[in-house]
């Protein structure tokens, strides 16, 4: 099942539509429930298109090299679980 398909069946886009102020980092496969609450979900940015200036490709890389040294302690904490 999608990502994005479990978090609606499970109940995690109701949950954000009640509570405003709970805020997420999502990854990619989540994409749709950040742009249905932008204040909420932050996705990483879209891939720039080949033919961008470099300097627009450098800051894609950045901006994803920041997301996801946000998220990787959630994202190691996650795999521990799935040791157990």
């Amino acid at each position: 099942m999608h990502d994005q398909t479990a978090a609606r069946t499970k109940g995690i886009a109701e949950q954000l539509r009640q509570h405003s102020m709970v805020r997420a980092e999502v990854d990619e496969g989540y994409r749709g429930l950040a742009n249905e609450f932008p204040g909420q979900g932050s996705a990483p940015p879209k891939k720039t298109k080949d033919d961008a200036p470099l300097g627009e490709h450098h800051a894609w890389r950045e901006q994803r090299r920041r997301q996801s040294s946000a998220r990787i302690h959630v994202e190691h904490a996650n795999a521990e679980l799935k040791q157990w």
